[in-house]
């Protein structure tokens, strides 16, 4: 392709070249993570043993699901902002996004455990992964976008599963110290060398961003909102 050609490419045309040139290099481990989700997910409801079924279509019709989809998509993208790194602009909303793979259980598979992924040790299991087969960069860059859904996410989650089975709902402080937490660690996936994470702007981005989710999150609250957006 020649520079003229290039010149008269369409800004959506640009767009999605460098998209894909960005992102093309994230997809296999995108797709491992999602396989070690549904790994985990079922290690999990296999130990807790099929005590019963939760639904999750019927506590979060259709519309809320894409809905949900979306507020994660945005959170992750919002979240990593301050690192100013392209490749996390796609990693961080993809990843966040991802960890949702485990609603299969209780949605299409019965569940002893709903959202069974939804821990810090299957947290600490993906960063393990990651920094082993990626590299610093792909493993500071999973622990922000798995703890930034967490953060957001809302009602009784399984933080200590398999381990413990009994669940926590996250204050709105607790979530906006996660959002700071994760935030961090996407600064941190730069290199610690990297001049942004001694930037006193980029923390106080961060800290904004925090506030703000944390103050929407405990104002409006995400099960609320979910109703008033599906109807």
């Amino acid at each position: 392709m020649t520079a003229a050609s290039v010149d008269r490419e369409s800004f959506p045309t640009r767009f999605a070249r460098e998209v894909w040139r960005l992102g093309r290099p994230l997809l296999p481990f995108v797709a491992v993570f999602l396989l070690l989700d549904l790994g985990w997910a079922t290690l999990v409801n296999f130990l807790a043993g099929a005590v019963h079924v939760q639904s999750h279509a019927a506590s979060h019709p259709g519309q809320a699901d894409a809905v949900d989809a979306v507020w994660h998509l945005a959170t992750g993208l919002i979240v990593a902002i301050p690192a100013r790194d392209r490749r996390l602009y796609l990693l961080a909303p993809a990843l966040s996004l991802g960890l949702d793979v485990d609603h299969v259980f209780g949605l299409v598979v019965p569940a002893a455990v709903s959202r069974p992924s939804h821990t810090l040790l299957f947290v600490a299991l993906a960063v393990v992964v990651a920094l082993a087969w990626k590299g610093s960069w792909m493993a500071f860059g999973v622990g922000g976008a798995v703890l930034t859904h967490l953060a957001v996410d809302g009602g009784s989650l399984p933080l200590l599963a398999p381990v413990v089975f009994s669940r926590w709902t996250l204050s709105p402080v607790v979530e906006g110290v996660l959002v700071v937490f994760a935030g961090g660690l996407f600064l941190l996936a730069l290199g610690r060398h990297d001049k942004r994470i001694r930037d006193p702007r980029a923390w106080v981005e961060l800290g904004i961003i925090a506030v703000l989710l944390a103050i929407f999150l405990a104002l409006v609250g995400p099960l609320t909102w979910y109703s008033l957006l599906s109807g």
